[in-house]
């Protein structure tokens, strides 16, 4: 009697208390897709996009934004983002935001406070991407309407993926990443950047949305470099690209040179294997980059054949070429206008032999800039898009 008592006790107990004790409903709260932090010359400017559900679905779509852009100031980040309750009337949940931007003078003064602020709040995740906003505000970039995505922030972080993919001259950057390459010794970090182009007086309108050509659109650019926390300034396209290959990442770029006899030729590239290695030369360290790449003929617009094998194979001599100098680019500029370890040579070193890396540690700054790198790059094409030869060549005979 008395186990059977229990039991139903224990039942009764457990249906009682179920739920979740932070549980909130969806009429309570305001998704934040988008976050920005900036800083005037006295105090932290932070910005949120937050989602207009009734714009955004339902059967009560309206011509309204589907976003609303709270922004607020406060002395601290943390006491900034309290402040946007002053105008925002419901809580604010993280669970889907999907791009946290940078202002650059924040980016230039460093981060490391704000990172701190960040990774502390629990209802963060850790997968959204991080721009830093160039030449422009941050309440601005996240403000933009863009019509081929309902929501700014979702259209922004597609943009940076679909680019770095097909343009080849930006990257991926997430909180974990950019944690992970500060604490990282010898490897200096980067972030995407964005910034506005067009018309910034209507970007947050509705009417931005209805027009063949937008007057203002959201715009990923290359890579900002970073030394420690601080941003000291932009690579090019070029460069950015460099620092693509030399990564790892260089795949599905398009590398377009010029022949000796004229024309030019575009080859995608299919892959990209980079091996990093740590040598001594007469007691002074040297960084050898290998870099094996197979790429496919896209393109041409010379009458070149290319059935034959020995023209195959200056294609390939001359697209080894053109990579090798987008490297040396690259690494000057890191080297000679940043001294920014962002390939992360240190880190090669310091893998490979930890204690020379011991004795360079503390001079690091001072030896990087005049590192010696061996470049050596081997390209193989694989294929020519089915068509053997230009369609020119027909067109010239």
């Amino acid at each position: 009697m008395n186990r059977k008592f229990l039991i139903s006790l224990l039942i009764i107990i457990s249906i009682a208390t179920t739920g979740c004790w932070d549980a909130r409903e969806l009429d309570e709260c305001a998704i934040v897709s988008a976050l920005g932090i900036d800083k005037d010359a006295t105090c932290y400017i932070v910005s949120l996009q937050v989602l207009n559900p009734g714009q955004i679905a339902g059967k009560n779509k309206g011509s309204g934004s589907p976003v609303i852009t709270y922004a607020a100031t406060g002395s601290t980040v943390f006491e900034a983002y309290r402040k946007v309750y002053t105008e925002c009337p419901r809580k604010l949940v993280y669970n889907h935001l999907q791009v946290l931007v940078f202002g650059e003078k924040l980016a230039r003064e460093g981060l490391a406070p704000i990172l701190d602020f960040i990774t502390r709040r629990f209802e963060i995740r850790a997968d959204f991407v991080l721009f830093v906003a160039k030449n422009t505000s941050v309440k601005e970039v996240i403000s933009v309407l863009t019509p081929a995505e309902v929501i700014p922030a979702e259209s922004l972080f597609n943009s940076v993926l679909l680019a770095k993919e097909f343009w080849g001259a930006t990257t991926v950057v997430t909180i974990d990443k950019l944690i992970s390459m500060l604490v990282t010794e010898g490897k200096a970090p980067v972030v995407a950047g964005v910034e506005i182009s067009g018309n910034t007086d209507s970007s947050d309108k509705t009417d931005n949305l209805k027009k063949v050509v937008m007057p203002a659109t959201v715009k990923i650019v290359p890579l900002g470099v970073f030394k420690k926390d601080r941003l000291v300034g932009w690579l090019n396209e070029r460069d950015s690209k460099g620092y693509n290959y030399i990564t790892g990442m260089g795949k599905n770029f398009l590398s377009v040179i010029t022949l000796p006899q004229g024309g030019m030729v575009e080859m995608k590239i299919l892959s990209t294997k980079v091996f990093l290695t740590a040598a001594e030369a007469e007691e002074q360290p040297e960084i050898n980059i290998k870099m094996e790449i197979e790429g496919t003929i896209n393109g041409i617009s010379t009458d070149i054949d290319l059935l034959k094998e020995e023209n195959i194979r200056m294609i390939e001599a001359e697209e080894e070429k053109e990579i090798e100098n987008i490297l040396a680019g690259a690494i000057f500029t890191a080297q000679k206008q940043y001294n920014s370890d962002i390939f992360g040579f240190g880190d090669v070193i310091h893998r490979t032999n930890y204690r020379v890396w011991e004795s360079l540690r503390d001079n690091w700054d001072e030896i990087f800039p005049s590192l010696h790198v061996n470049i050596k790059v081997k390209v193989r094409v694989t294929g020519t898009s089915l068509k053997a030869n230009s369609i020119l060549e027909g067109i010239k005979r």
